[in-house]
Parts: structure tokens; C-alpha cells; sequence
């Protein structure tokens, strides 16, 4: 796909509304999301560093808009960050109205599918990840932070 570009943008000049398409698609979803964890506990570094690796896909409408193609709770999460005025994001901006819903099927069905084998073993991932970060010496956060985050138990961490 050629039509897109990329930029860097401050994320409090977002509004950060989803796209109509993605909106139709989300409506039955059957989840309940539980509160936000407090990401104030995390540096204004480790935060930047997650949202320069993290691109967001938008689509910018007639009154030049940008709408998310695909949920990114982090991102409205960071609004009740005191440095929430500094964060920067980089936008994925998809031009072309007639692949917006090619782009929505991707990032929300296929994307998933694809990344699940990747997530199905996370706690137990992150028990072995922890433990080869304190074997090299590598600064981490305590399991009882990463579990919240994770919104799990830190007993749930565990091989």
C-alpha cells in the first residue's frame, strides 16, 4: 500500500476518535474492559519509548480528523498521565477511502489471529523474561507492577 503517510505528532493534538467502519465492526464485541492501570508509575521515557514503537493507524476525514483504525486504549489511557502534553505518537495515516476497510479488516481480524500464538503464553512468557532479565543484569519492573499492568495476579506469573 502506497498511500499512506507517516508523521510524528503531539498526542494531546488527537482527538482520537474511532473510524465509523471500526465502530460498526466493535459493536458486538463482548468484552468488558476493566479500569486503566495507573501508568503514572512509569517514566516519561519508558512511555515514549512504547509509543515511538507503537504507530497508529488513522484515516483522516474531510475536516481533517484523524480517526483510529484500530482501538488503542493505551492511548486514551495516557490522558490522565501528568505528562500527557509531552507524549509525541506516530501516525500511520492511510489516504485512500477505498482501502480503509481492507486496512480495519486487517488491524482488527487478521492482525489478532496472527499475533495470538504470541500472546496466549504471556504470563508464562513473562516469568521467563523476568527471570532472564535479573540473570543479565537487565533493569525491569517488579513482577507485582508488570502483573498489573497485565491486570493479572503476580501469582499468575509463574512457569
Amino acid at each position: 500500500m502506497k498511500n499512506r503517510k507517516v508523521k510524528k505528532v503531539p498526542l494531546n493534538s488527537l482527538t482520537l476518535q474511532q473510524h465509523p467502519v471500526l465502530m460498526s465492526l466493535l459493536m458486538n464485541d463482548k468484552r468488558t474492559l476493566p479500569a486503566p492501570p495507573d501508568y503514572t508509575t512509569l517514566s516519561y521515557g519508558d512511555i515514549q519509548i512504547l509509543l515511538d514503537t507503537t504507530p497508529v493507524p488513522v484515516f483522516q476525514d474531510e475536516n481533517g480528523d484523524s480517526l483510529l483504525l484500530m482501538p488503542m486504549p493505551f492511548l486514551h489511557h495516557l490522558r490522565l498521565h501528568p505528562l500527557f502534553n509531552k507524549f509525541e505518537v506516530t501516525l500511520v495515516n492511510f489516504n485512500d477511502p477505498k482501502q480503509v476497510r481492507h486496512v480495519i479488516s486487517t488491524l482488527n481480524v487478521l492482525r489478532p489471529s496472527v499475533q495470538y500464538i504470541d500472546f496466549k503464553q504471556l504470563p508464562n512468557l513473562l516469568c521467563h523474561r523476568i527471570n532472564a532479565a535479573k540473570q543479565a543484569g537487565i533493569p525491569i519492573l517488579s513482577k507485582k507492577q508488570l502483573a498489573h499492568f497485565v491486570q493479572l495476579s503476580p501469582s499468575a506469573i509463574r512457569i
